[in-house]
């Protein structure tokens, strides 16, 4: 076993950690940004889009990332050129941006583990919060935005944890798509030895100690208090 170079493949794995995150942090903007309003679509069981948006989430639930990766890959090759060719320009996929296919995937899953998380969590609301907004003099919107969400938000802050996690755990497979990430990197760095082994400790040791510092951050996000809802007494 080489230490020596475990270390040396510890400070390729820092040096692309922040891109590694760069991924995770921007898919999961896009799973807040989208997957919330699903989750009230679902909520409130909207005719038709609450179907449509449940039969998405079940397909998304049963597809594994690698082959949702793969898919919009090859997808993309011919649609990059097509599209520049109805709006009148000459787009080539090789000047295409390749990260925005990773963040497009895991975004997907961000989007399709937000909204459960965030419908559950609002599925877990007693009702006599709405009852009690109501004898106030609020309205439903008013209730959902000042009383419901807020508790809904707070009850989701461990889910997002790991759900930013298991991004950060899935980015390791955007190498599928020539994205050079934090794993990619290191194996990259080993070529010259062939000492995968070492590479592949390295990473794990940088995976662990990211995934880690989210638990950490987590954990004490979730015991902020948050002002919302009515008190049960």
């Amino acid at each position: 076993m080489d230490y020596q170079f475990i270390w040396k493949c510890i400070k390729v794995a820092l040096e692309y950690t922040p891109f590694t995150l760069y991924l995770t942090l921007v898919a999961f903007v896009l799973g807040l940004i989208i997957g919330v309003p699903i989750a009230l679509i679902r909520f409130y069981k909207v005719p038709f889009w609450a179907r449509l948006f449940e039969w998405l989430t079940n397909i998304s639930n049963s597809v594994p990332l690698l082959l949702t990766l793969t898919i919009v890959y090859l997808v993309t090759i011919p649609a990059v050129p097509a599209l520049g060719h109805l709006l009148g320009q000459e787009w080539r996929f090789s000047d295409f941006p390749r990260e925005w296919i990773a963040i497009i995937v895991l975004g997907l899953f961000a989007i399709n583990y937000v909204s459960e998380a965030i419908r559950a969590s609002l599925l877990s609301v007693p009702k006599n919060q709405w009852e009690a907004a109501a004898s106030i003099g609020l309205s439903q919107r008013q209730t959902l935005f000042r009383i419901i969400l807020p508790q809904a938000f707070k009850s989701s802050i461990p889910v997002f944890g790991n759900i930013i996690t298991n991004l950060i755990k899935g980015s390791a497979l955007v190498s599928a798509v020539s994205v050079v990430d934090l794993l990619n990197a290191v194996l990259i760095a080993s070529q010259i030895n062939y000492k995968y082994l070492e590479a592949y400790i390295a990473a794990a040791i940088v995976y662990w100690g990211i995934c880690l510092a989210v638990t950490f951050i987590f954990k004490h996000l979730s015991q902020i208090s948050f002002h919302g809802g009515f008190s049960h007494d």
